[in-house]
């Protein structure tokens, strides 16, 4: 039997002339003692070829000492069950130092089949770092098969064992799920498809060395622990989006199966993963698409709300500015009239509070998308009372209410759009104080003049904008109120207003303290005109004379402008098409006053008839509306930009209106 280990352990034997019997007693005790192992034990050097074998492994393997000694240990017992590329996997590990359990199926030197638990332990070399070789233990267990080589039952039986081995491996082979087995107790990996060593980076050899640990990452900690836990209690587990990492580092994401079994005597798990990382890229594209579908779900029904209250509007406001339209006439004429003091109070009131209906109804049409922009120029003292009269009731159960500026100020501007913008400020200002302590809060409007520009401000007292929220504010549909509260469109409605008057928005804001919006508009210099200012009339009111057709579907209205006109002569057409009946038998009028939204044919539809039919009388036309718009309507006005007086009307107004008229195109010719 050879000496036990490396021949270059002599190099290292003590010096002396009793150096070499010590070695040899100590090798042949060593040897003695491994004789009576029960396991087959055998030392191969770095090449796999064997240098020494105890008894056991003679009389397990039928291959006696001198038969083994100096043929590769691997090759000796080989198997046409296991495919050669395992062989040649455990020559890489004694190669290159590294341990390896599992189980094999061997051929004795009489042709029996057994099973086998082999053991792979690396020896280092004398110096420490290299490798001399293994020691490799094998523990046979009971035959496979009885028989010798030239028993027929036993060829078939191994045949059947070969061709069942081929087809797990063929499966293995071309599976596209990465397949991997795992030893339960050391987590090192036993077996591996090519595929998971396409889609780890890692080559066979490579894997081999590798436990599951090295195959995961610290973002994967939670769906590791949850599989264990499912492995302890079941036996398999499931985790369908799993972060993996690859050889360069790069993490994908996988669905991964697990599977324990016990195979040789041995519990191993079989792992399967697939890389999901498009799929998972997907759902969250996905969910991102439906989040988006989600918000604009909801601007959609924001829009539909605010055209529905814009259609609401507009009609609130028609139906509020013809009645009106009585009560001016009324009051009118009540001003021509000597009446006692006693009896001018009331009227002065009363004529108030149709201005402030009045002001109410326009402030409700840009809602409705009325009339385009207006621009004139504008008091902002006048403006900031309407916004007052218009907010007094919300402010005054929460703040006091301050204004200071100087009513010399004057922009030039659309006055409901901008009465508008400060509404808004002044509603969310009321919102942001809250209710409850109006002699606690305050909320004041202030302007001065800055160059050539006025600054507006409006400021409160309340809790202020946290700072993660004042990148969104402008934001539309973004709000932080209760949905009976806002629509997240107020502030962006405002940044557009003040831009439409080549204006700037800002604000600051202190947590606890408050937040001030600041207005930047150009000032509009004393003398600039208004575009909206019509001519002073040639004569007097009471001296005006012209003929006059009025045009409105309600009598009640007409007979108002009759009234006003009582200097002129007026016919009165209840409705359009009674207008062009009346347009075919004469068309010596000097102006036509029309309302422009009327059942059946409008105001618009009026002015085509009477340009297609007799050309140039359009030009005489003046417009009427009570603030009820179609898309039509709209489109009509900002082709056209026709003479258009508010209702309700005032005899000024509509007397001046005619005027011009008349000024401009002339009395008509006599029929």
């Amino acid at each position: 039997m050879a000496n036990f280990g490396p021949p270059e352990a002599a190099t290292d034997a003590p010096t002396g002339a009793s150096a070499p019997v010590a070695d040899r007693q100590r090798a042949k005790a060593l040897e003695s003692a491994l004789d009576q192992v029960a396991d087959a034990v055998a030392i191969v050097g770095p090449d796999s070829v064997l240098q020494w074998t105890n008894a056991a492994f003679a009389r397990l393997s039928g291959y006696a000492s001198d038969e083994a000694i100096g043929r590769d240990a691997f090759s000796l017992l080989q198997s046409p069950v296991h495919a050669p590329a395992l062989y040649a996997t455990l020559r890489g590990h004694v190669r290159d130092g590294q341990p390896w359990r599992g189980s094999l199926v061997g051929l004795r030197k009489n042709g029996t089949a057994v099973e086998q638990l082999v053991s792979v332990t690396p020896r280092p070399g004398a110096d420490g770092q290299s490798v001399a070789g293994a020691i490799i233990v094998s523990q046979f267990l009971e035959p496979l098969l009885s028989s010798t080589r030239g028993n027929r039952e036993a060829a078939s039986s191994i045949a059947a064992l070969v061709l069942s081995e081929q087809r797990f491996r063929v499966m293995l082979e071309r599976a596209g799920d990465a397949i991997m087995v795992f030893d339960f107790d050391d987590a090192h990996a036993v077996d591996v498809n090519p595929a998971a060593c396409e889609l780890f980076g890692y080559s066979r050899t490579e894997f081999l060395k590798l436990t599951g640990a090295n195959l995961g990452g610290p973002e994967a900690a939670a769906s590791v622990a949850r599989m264990s836990a499912s492995l302890q209690a079941s036996g398999e587990g499931h985790e369908p989006r799993h972060a993996m990492r690859k050889k360069d580092g790069s993490r994908f994401i996988a669905d991964v199966r697990i599977q324990t079994y016990e195979f040789m005597g041995r519990r191993q798990y079989l792992v399967i993963a697939r890389d999901v990382s498009a799929q998972v890229d997907r759902e969250h594209a996905l969910e991102r698409s439906n989040h988006e579908l989600a918000e604009t779900r909801q601007r959609l029904l924001h829009s539909d709300r605010l055209v529905s209250l814009g259609h609401l509007a507009a009609s609130v406001a028609h139906e509020i500015n013809n009645p009106l339209q009585y009560m001016q006439t009324a009051i009118d004429t009540l001003q021509r009239v000597a009446l006692s003091e006693q009896g001018a109070a009331p009227l002065a009131a009363l004529q108030e509070g149709v201005q402030r209906v009045g002001a109410v109804t326009r402030a409700l049409l840009p809602f409705s998308r009325v009339d385009g922009f207006r621009a004139e120029r504008l008091g902002l003292a006048d403006v900031v009372e309407m916004v007052r009269r218009m907010t007094s009731s919300l402010v005054s159960q929460r703040a006091a209410f301050t204004i200071d500026l100087d009513r010399g100020l004057f922009v030039r501007g659309d006055r409901t759009l901008l009465a508008q913008l400060l509404t808004n400020l002044v509603t969310n200002a009321a919102h942001a104080v809250g209710e409850g302590a109006p002699d606690q809060n305050e909320i004041a409007i202030s302007a001065a003049r800055e160059g050539d520009r006025v600054v507006v401000s409006v400021r409160d007292t309340g809790g202020g904008i946290p700072d993660s929220l004042r990148d969104r504010i402008f934001e539309p549909f973004f709000t932080t109120k209760p949905s009976e509260l806002g629509t997240g469109l107020g502030l962006p409605l405002c940044l557009d207003i003040a831009e439409q008057h080549g204006g700037t928005l800002r604000f600051v804001s202190e947590l606890g303290a408050g937040t001030t919006f600041f207005i930047s508009l150009p000032i509009a210099a004393a003398e600039a005109p208004s575009v909206r200012k019509l001519p002073e009339p040639a004569l007097a009111p009471a001296a005006l004379r012209a003929k006059v057709l009025v045009v409105d579907d309600e009598a009640l209205v007409a007979e108002c402008y009759r009234i006003y006109l009582r200097t002129c002569e007026v016919d009165i057409a209840l409705g359009g098409e009674e207008a062009l009946e009346l347009l075919s038998a004469q068309r010596d009028y000097d102006v036509i006053v029309c309302d422009l939204m009327m059942p059946g044919m409008d105001g618009p539809k009026v002015y085509e008839e009477v340009e297609a039919r007799w050309p140039g009388l359009e030009r005489r036309i003046i417009f009427c509306s009570g603030g009820a718009f179609t898309e039509r309507s709209r489109a009509f006005i900002g082709r056209v930009a026709p003479l258009m007086l508010d209702k309700p009307v005032s005899t000024p107004e509509l007397t001046r209106a005619i005027a011009e008229v008349v000024a401009r195109e002339g009395h008509a010719p006599q029929a």
